[in-house]
């Protein structure tokens, strides 16, 4: 479909044709690729520097309306348009489009696990030392001590220990409600890991 068949078919839908908006149209006719409209804006531009982005937005909206062009949804939320060789609704001609745009997010998926690995994985080592200190540190371990002084005397130890930033033992030694021996004892991370394990 040619050039002058798209503006001819805006015009006979009351589009007012000038010479910014007839660029935007060549630009997208001419082109076989999907566009944004950004790209489409400063190719046009070159040639017409008093076009204003919202005339190619609406240029192209037109264009779509008239079934000359379909928009094409880009990985990351980035919206192009491609020039409709048919200007009907059938799906066989979305197909490819579909697969263009299924293989750009596989690959664009590929990529970003391939850096991960190579920047984030790679070599990475567990901080064995931090890892116990977040645990000792950790509020959720005062659930072991609820069968031994009770639910409220518990909350109470959280509670203190979260408002003063200290951990759960020096916040249970201080309230007196254990001893360092008990706490030992009864708060014990591995044994907290059995949970829907049945012997």
């Amino acid at each position: 479909m040619s050039t002058e068949t798209w503006l001819n078919a805006l015009q006979a839908h009351g589009y007012r044709l000038t010479e910014s908006r007839r660029a935007v149209v060549e630009i997208v006719a001419a082109t076989s690729r999907a566009l944004t409209p950004m790209e489409v804006f400063d190719s046009a531009r070159a040639a017409h520097p008093e076009l204003g982005l919202v005339t190619v937005y609406r240029t192209l909206e037109k264009l779509e309306e008239l079934r000359l062009i379909q928009r094409v949804h880009q990985p990351g939320g980035c919206q192009a348009f491609i020039a409709a060789s048919q200007g009907h609704l059938q799906l066989n001609v979305f197909k490819p489009v579909i697969i263009h745009n299924l293989l750009q997010s596989i690959r664009l998926l590929a990529d970003g696990c391939r850096n991960f690995q190579q920047h984030c994985v790679a070599e990475l080592q567990p901080d064995a030392a931090q890892m116990a200190a977040h645990l000792e540190n950790g509020l959720m371990l005062v659930t072991a001590l609820n069968p031994h002084i009770g639910y409220d005397k518990a909350a109470e130890i959280a509670k203190k220990a979260y408002a003063e930033g200290t951990t759960l033992r020096q916040a249970a030694l201080q309230l007196g409600y254990l001893t360092e021996e008990q706490f030992e004892q009864w708060v014990r991370p591995q044994d907290m890991l059995g949970a829907g394990r049945h012997d």
